[in-house]
């Protein structure tokens, strides 16, 4: 410790299950190791504190402010905003994923921003350029911002690692707060929205000119966002991946299926139809209507896929494949663009399940009456290139997503 260092508290001497405590806290506190091998499935875990889920503990979570990984440099608004409305974007999940045999990517998070504008939602989405992005930041082990061994995992640590303590951050969306509140001066804002936002329901107007008010009190308390919950990483097992073998017995296995599944429904609709409208035609045209939708095999393997885990919202494989829920709709893996800070190819990384959507309370949120997709693909610079390669790349690197919509039924 140099001198300059602050000293520790004096500590009384420890019990044996103290110091296993403390062992089990550093190795809670281990950063997610590297995920080139192979599946793996991400689970809501919502029971997880808040103070866990800060940028010094390298989270993967949905909702909440974001954990910046670099803290300085972050995405300003108009990096942010949506291409469609120019509207800011709504932070929705981060996923740490290093690469340790890539020296500048031994920290390594990757961040998924929505739109909330429900009308750029509404219709078809061309690929990488709907109201998603998902921004790329990477360090090297010995870096400005985090001690080069993990921290413990204490909720009082001597040593606060926020990117508020390189700069103002919007109270609302904790982007850049570029503008500052004319009144007071303490606190910033990303954009005239959120400031509006903060004033009229956030708590701002009340505190705003009060002596004893400092911006570090509280956040806003404006209805902004999502509910924050970790995402648990566990590897898959052999049941979580698609079906191997010969992929015309697996595509005629499914199709079957898919069959199946619509005869069901037919017979279903029909009954459901003749005790509501007791007229037998009417229940014979809703089933012929059914009847008449086309069978895809497609959807039938995702279902069965993500049938032994039935609760994931994220499938990881990074240089696999997505997992699509539907024939209609894929994005090519050759018609996604190369990286344009390094001219490499993007391959695939992970991929967001619908599954989510049922945790996020959008019947409580503004996104309630736009918010949906089938498949949240995700493709990723391959070489997952620095500014080292770059210098005059930005810190926070615009990767591609493309929404691929659920099938209709």
């Amino acid at each position: 410790m140099a001198s300059s260092d602050p000293l520790p508290a004096p500590r009384r001497s420890r019990s044996s299950s103290e110091e296993e405590e403390e062992e089990e806290a550093v190795a809670a506190s281990q950063p997610a190791g590297d995920w080139d091998s192979g599946l793996d499935l991400g689970f809501v875990h919502a029971s997880t504190p808040a103070w866990k889920l800060t940028s010094r503990f390298f989270p993967s979570k949905v909702g909440g402010p974001p954990a910046w990984l670099k803290l300085e440099d972050l995405p300003d608004v108009k990096a942010r905003s949506c291409p469609m409305c120019q509207v800011p974007m709504t932070f929705l999940a981060q996923i740490y994923a290093p690469i340790h045999d890539i020296p500048t990517a031994f920290h390594r998070t990757l961040f998924l921003l929505v739109c909330a504008t429900p009308t750029c939602h509404a219709g078809p989405k061309t690929g990488g350029r709907g109201p998603w992005t998902v921004f790329r930041s990477q360090l090297a082990r010995a870096n400005d911002y985090y001690p080069f061994e993990p921290p413990l995992s204490v909720q009082n640590p001597l040593i606060d690692i926020s990117a508020a303590n390189y700069g103002k951050l919007c109270r609302v969306c904790h982007g850049p707060g570029a503008k500052s509140c004319a009144g007071c001066q303490k606190v910033g804002y990303c954009c005239k929205s959120h400031q509006a936002l903060d004033w009229s329901s956030g708590g701002h107007k009340q505190e705003c000119g009060q002596p004893d008010f400092t911006p570090q009190a509280r956040h806003s308390r404006a209805k902004y966002g999502f509910p924050e919950m970790e995402i648990e990483i566990e590897a898959a097992e052999a049941e979580d991946y698609p079906p191997t073998g010969d992929s015309s017995d697996d595509d005629d296995e499914a199709e079957e299926e898919a069959e199946e599944e619509a005869s069901e429904l037919a017979a279903q609709t029909q009954m459901k139809a003749l005790a509501l409208s007791g007229n037998p035609a009417v229940a014979t045209d809703l089933t012929q209507l059914t009847s008449d939708q086309k069978t895809d095999p497609v959807f039938a393997r995702f279902k069965a896929t993500i049938s032994h885990s039935p609760e994931q919202i994220l499938r990881y494989e990074r240089h696999g494949s997505p997992l699509w829920m539907a024939s209609e709709d894929q994005w090519p893996l050759e018609q996604v663009p190369a990286c344009e800070f390094c001219g490499q190819p993007r391959s695939f990384e992970f991929q967001i399940m619908p599954q989510l959507l049922h945790h996020l309370r959008l019947d409580q949120s503004l996104h309630q009456d736009s918010l949906d997709w089938g498949v949240l693909a995700v493709f990723t610079c391959s070489k997952s290139c620095s500014n080292d390669d770059n210098p005059a790349g930005p810190s926070y690197k615009k990767e591609f997503v493309h929404c691929q919509m659920p099938p209709q039924h």
